[in-house]
């Protein structure tokens, strides 16, 4: 297995919205695992099968869940996420009745949507050894979640999952990781708040109802990281400066 961080450079408002929301919906302050794959599916099936929208009735990026383990996002130790809101041109043809399809003054409308202004961000993947060939295509990861999030890839560190292992059981880190991996974190709701998130898993690359799990999230307009004491089914990775919380049973796939 092995290790790649990706940093990525943002160069517009992100956002990924949480699911399931009747009306306005919330986001989340970095991108979830599924938005992360996504991010690295597109390069990835775009050179592998062109421009393709679905694939056996799913989204394309359910290829990679076979070569993908874990995928977690970071912000620098630095770097503060805000969340505020964004006036963008909203395409709404299909939502109106019939008789007003052939009006095309009415096929755009302007809404004000919640967004994440972040500089940097980062994307850890482990992927399996047979696998190792998906790091050239995180050189071309152009966007996160929506076609409008737009990064570029600063840089791509790859190393073994073994020789960035620590014996660590504590750590400060600004990566959301599970919560169930943590015996205790500091400050809840000040230094990270609890949310579900969309796991790895077929029936989130699906027209299906979501599955969820509780993740530990760096909070929004927080300055300091989340100090976790990972439990029995947790470890904690070091790469490049950053201390991640990860499941140990990623270690037995």
């Amino acid at each position: 297995m092995y290790a790649v961080l990706a940093e990525l450079d943002v160069f517009s408002l992100i956002s990924t919205f949480v699911p399931l929301a009747s009306t306005s919906t919330d986001v989340y302050p970095l991108p979830p695992p599924t938005t992360l794959v996504g991010a690295l599916a597109y390069p990835y099936v775009k050179h592998k099968y062109g421009d393709i929208e679905i694939y056996n009735d799913a989204s394309p990026a359910i290829l990679l869940l076979n070569k993908v383990l874990y995928v977690a996002a970071g912000i620098p130790n630095d770097s503060i996420p805000i969340v505020s809101k964004g006036v963008e041109r909203t395409y709404q043809h299909i939502y109106l009745r019939r008789k007003y399809w052939s009006e095309p003054g009415m096929a755009y409308t302007v809404s004000i949507r919640p967004v994440v202004q972040v500089d940097k961000i980062y994307g850890l993947y482990i992927v399996k050894d047979e696998a190792i060939d998906l790091v050239k295509y995180v050189f071309g990861i152009v966007r996160v979640g929506r076609k409008e999030s737009l990064v570029a890839v600063r840089r791509v560190t790859v190393r073994p999952l073994h020789q960035v292992l620590t014996n660590l059981r504590e750590c400060e880190t600004r990566f959301y990781f599970p919560s169930s991996i943590a015996s205790s974190w500091s400050r809840e709701n000040i230094d990270g708040v609890i949310m579900n998130m969309p796991i790895l898993c077929t029936e989130n690359f699906r027209r299906t109802e979501p599955k969820f799990s509780e993740f530990v999230v760096p909070a929004k307009y927080s300055i300091k990281p989340i100090h976790v004491i990972v439990n029995e089914n947790g470890v904690i990775a070091s790469i490049n400066g950053f201390c991640i919380p990860i499941p140990r049973g990623v270690l037995n796939v």
